[in-house]
């Protein structure tokens, strides 16, 4: 992924960038699987091998949504190596005194792996966008300030590995073939164990990263449920940073396709993210009189260039935060659009009632001819919904009739088997 290879790259000294896969699994205080490799087509992982005040070093990174707006992070820092780079086995066998010197000077040990699991979305994109805005790279990036950085922000959620080994197996054609088996600590004794790591870079051209952007996350055909638990919660829009082809940082176009609405919303922005609130998704929700979005988005350069995986589909379910919160009065009687919508096998009828009063639903074919009356009950000010299941009818199409004091509310609904 070549956003990542961008980290290094204005060290303007002898270098080799690299783009590919990164991969291991882990147990212990923490257990799962980590992979760069995301949608079987695109990998947040880079290295570098690079010359620095006569020495040389050879440093990789990648990082994996865990969970929707949860990453994980990897990072190896190998210091002494050679230029460019061999196979060589580097090892650990750290004491717990040499770990107090990593709260002053982590990069004082000649070899350093961290594995920060867990990253909310926002401190994960404010790592992404420390390696990959070109303005911030090349005015700060050493290793004195990739030291200050993770001992201000990392060090208190970091793994650290005192013991096992990072080996680079072969280098063919300047591809770059290791495994890796490490032990990691984390301080009041909690230990993770890396197994099985393995990782593949190829070279890349510098002059390359002028790319189009890549969609990060939330990742395609994500359905986001807003509810009780998370209304007052945001949800981040992740890309890439792009530079222009003469290095300069360039603007991103969001792009946002509310497809069950018809609304279009374009946004030009500075930074490579993007939160919004999820009370905004409900207020535009009941403005426009539906309990779910699906949105269609995309970002490319203000020049105009297109991402390179976009666009994705993002569905956004409300239905379940209207119906749980009635603390605004809602100012007109109105049936929002049922969801989903084809349906198999239930549905969810939503709507608001402005004032207390009896409301009538029922289900007819598109013969006129009564199905089912659904619900005939009181309901209070607010927002609300009732379920409808399909299980005995056939599939076509069908029709909503909710009766009120004020009149008669209907809408179109689709049952397939």
């Amino acid at each position: 992924m070549k956003y990542l290879i961008s980290l290094f790259s204005s060290f303007l000294l002898s270098q080799t960038l690299y783009q590919g896969s990164l991969e291991f699994s882990y147990n212990g205080s923490e257990t799962g699987a980590f992979s760069s490799n995301i949608e079987d087509t695109t990998n947040f992982a880079g290295a570098i091998n690079v010359t620095f005040n006569d020495s040389s070093s050879f440093m990789m990174m990648g990082i994996t949504p865990r969970d929707e707006n949860i990453f994980d992070l990897f990072l190896t820092i190998l210091q002494d190596s050679t230029f460019p780079i061999q196979p060589r086995i580097w090892s650990w066998d750290i004491s717990f005194a040499d770990l107090a010197i990593i709260a002053e000077d982590p990069l004082n040990l000649s070899t350093l792996s961290v594995f920060v699991p867990g990253l909310d979305s926002s401190f994960a994109n404010q790592w992404l966008t420390f390696f990959t805005d070109s303005s911030i790279v090349s005015d700060s990036l050493s290793l004195n300030s990739l030291t200050s950085f993770f001992v201000e922000n990392l060090l208190d959620d970091s793994y650290i590995a005192t013991e096992g080994y990072i080996e680079i197996d072969s280098i063919d054609n300047q591809v770059v073939v290791g495994n890796f088996n490490l032990t990691m600590y984390k301080p009041i004794f909690s230990f993770t164990y890396i197994n099985n790591g393995n990782f593949n870079f190829v070279p890349v051209n510098a002059e390359d990263l002028s790319n189009p952007v890549t969609l990060i996350g939330p990742a395609d055909e994500t359905v986001l449920t807003i509810d009780e638990d998370n209304t007052g919660g945001q949800t981040g829009i992740f890309w890439t940073s792009s530079t222009d082809l003469d290095g300069t940082p360039t603007d991103y176009i969001l792009e946002l396709i509310v497809e069950n609405t018809g609304d279009t919303l374009d946004t030009v922005l500075t930074n490579s993210y993007i939160f919004f609130q999820h009370q905004e998704f409900l207020d535009y929700m009941l403005d426009s009189e539906v309990t779910h979005l699906d949105i269609v988005w995309d970002v490319h350069t203000f020049e105009g260039v297109e991402s390179s995986n976009g666009p994705w589909n993002l569905t956004i379910d409300g239905g379940w935060a209207l119906d749980v919160d009635n603390s605004t009065i809602p100012e007109a009687f109105v049936l929002h659009n049922s969801y989903p919508n084809p349906f198999n096998p239930t549905t969810k009828i939503t709507f608001s009632v402005k004032e207390s009063q009896n409301v009538k639903i029922s289900i007819f074919d598109v013969n006129g001819k009564l199905v089912q009356n659904v619900s005939n009950q009181y309901f209070e000010s607010g927002n609300h919904y009732v379920k409808f299941s399909g299980k005995k009818l056939s599939s076509g199409i069908y029709f909503i009739m909710l009766n009120h004091k004020n009149g008669i509310e209907t809408q179109k609904i689709t049952f397939l088997e």
